[in-house]
């Protein structure tokens, strides 16, 4: 069972490292600098390929958008 089920709680983790994210998350937010807020929210498996911002599917894929 999930830590969060059992103690009937919501932990907010503040991370970058991929492997963290996609063990202890079932819903995440990305902020944007350039765009000043939110820019995706939800399950970071499902985000990582259906996202319909390339800056999110890039992170979660860690490839360069430069490239």
């Amino acid at each position: 069972m999930l830590l969060a089920h059992d103690l009937g709680t919501t932990f907010v983790v503040v991370a970058h490292e991929l492997d963290s994210i996609m063990t202890i998350a079932n819903s995440v937010v990305l902020l944007d600098r350039q765009a000043r807020g939110m820019i995706a929210e939800g399950d970071p498996r499902r985000l990582k390929d259906e996202s319909a911002y390339a800056v999110v599917r890039a992170f979660f894929n860690r490839t360069d958008l430069a490239a």
